[in-house]
């Protein structure tokens, strides 16, 4: 299998588990279920993801700094954040407060952003794929006027 291949399975791989984790948080009901769930699933997910993204930036040649590159890592990172934070068990009382629950919905919301941004690419260059134009080849002997 190809490196390419290797990452975009990684890539897909780690999109599910941190779709399982963001699941498992929102919909489990003990405060240690939805905490098992975002520090298993969805820390494996974002570090798969994380680590398979930059794999195939770099062997796309695309820059890190490009705008949808930079807004889906922030984005990422902002999701991932919320995520840890509405499943803190500091009480039972507050792992279920309205802003915390809010916040785990956020998290959802923004990986839907997330992947739109993946998809759509704005402001990226195109990605041809097309064969390149063929080169004309010069003749072996030159012609005769």
């Amino acid at each position: 299998m190809s490196v390419y291949l290797l990452l975009r399975t990684l890539k897909w791989l780690g999109m599910l588990a941190y779709g399982a984790g963001l699941l498992g948080a929102l919909s489990n009901e003990t405060p240690a279920g939805r905490s098992r769930a975002v520090q298993l699933w969805a820390s494996l997910g974002f570090a798969l993801l994380w680590f398979s993204g930059w794999g195939l930036a770099r062997l796309s040649g695309l820059s890190l700094g490009s705008a949808y590159l930079s807004a889906s890592m922030a984005l990422s990172l902002l999701s991932m954040q919320l995520l840890l934070w509405s499943t803190e068990r500091r009480s039972p009382e507050l792992a279920r407060a309205p802003g915390r629950v809010w916040a785990g919905r956020l998290a959802a919301l923004l990986s839907v952003a997330i992947v739109v941004l993946m998809v759509t690419r704005p402001g990226a260059r195109p990605i041809s794929t097309a064969a390149p134009a063929a080169r004309p080849v010069p003749d072996a002997a030159p012609s005769q006027p």
